[in-house]
This record gives structure tokens, C-alpha cells and sequence, in this order.
């Protein structure tokens, strides 16, 4: 199972940044899991289990370091 997530590139806005720290959990753990990405969006985090729930944030990365992350979202 895959999923894909979409999210506004603030690149423009800010400080350029075109990697982010995507994470992810099961919505029944507490433990994130990591994944590092560059590039545009979207982004696919593959390897997901069918049937269960799972939460997602991002955050930015650029040379000042990882930017806050977003609200969690669960698919």
C-alpha cells in the first residue's frame, strides 16, 4: 500500500528549502517513522500496511536546519 501526500511549497515565500523530513506513524504508536525527501511535491511513502490507519507531518530542511513541522494529517 502507498500513499501519497501533496502539500504548498513555500520555497517562494522563504528561506529556499526543496528538502523536507516527511514522518510517519501508525495512528496507534507513538514511534515516527523518518523519511527524506527532495524534490517537489508530491511525495509517495510506499511499504504502508492496508487496512491500518497512519498519521503524517512534514517539515522543512534547508542549511539553517529542520523547520517546524505541520499539523498531523491521518489517511
Amino acid at each position: 500500500r502507498r500513499h501519497t501526500r501533496y502539500w504548498r511549497d513555500w520555497s517562494s515565500d522563504v528561506c529556499s528549502s526543496d528538502l523536507y523530513v516527511i514522518q510517519y506513524r501508525l495512528t496507534s504508536s507513538r514511534t515516527w517513522v523518518t523519511v527524506n525527501y527532495s524534490g517537489t511535491t508530491p511525495a509517495t511513502v510506499s511499504r504502508l500496511l492496508a487496512g491500518r490507519a497512519y498519521a503524517f507531518r512534514i517539515a522543512a530542511r534547508n542549511l539553517a536546519g529542520i523547520g517546524a513541522y505541520s499539523a498531523e494529517v491521518t489517511a
